[in-house]
């Protein structure tokens, strides 16, 4: 599983440059919501959000590869 307490700090250290507001993710059941001062800033965190998870997704990936090709020797 990803860690979604460093993508949670990662998307709240980002401040709104019109209204200088940081956004707050929430996990919500079906995964999370993001509450931005505005549509724009909201749109911004929304694919940050997605490049963090891929991010974090592809470095998962590369760990299990690497336990793979390791193969318990």
């Amino acid at each position: 599983m990803f860690n979604l307490d460093a993508i949670k700090a990662t998307i709240e250290a980002q401040q709104c440059p019109e209204h200088q507001s940081h956004p707050q993710l929430t996990v919500i059941d079906d995964g999370v919501s993001i509450a931005a001062c505005c549509p724009a800033f909201h749109a911004k965190m929304s694919e940050l959000l997605g490049q963090e998870i891929e991010a974090s997704m592809h470095k998962i990936m590369e760990e299990a590869m690497k336990n793979l090709e390791g193969g318990g020797a």
